[in-house]
């Protein structure tokens, strides 16, 4: 947010546009996506987890 120079929603909706074109970029593409797939990697297994306590901790 601080590189963005997006201290505000407003702000953060008008820099939207040119972060798109930023990862529509072929160059940025590979990046982006290696990030965001190793990401999920690593939040979806915390996500699945919380999600069998919740439905455990429901049954007791």
């Amino acid at each position: 947010m601080k590189a963005l120079r997006a201290d505000t929603v407003s702000k953060l909706r008008k820099a939207l546009p040119e972060l798109e074109k930023e990862v529509k970029r072929p160059s940025n593409f590979e990046d982006f996506y290696s990030y965001s797939f190793c990401y999920c990697l690593t939040a979806l297994p915390l996500t699945s987890s919380n999600l069998l306590l919740q439905r455990r901790n429901k049954r007791v």
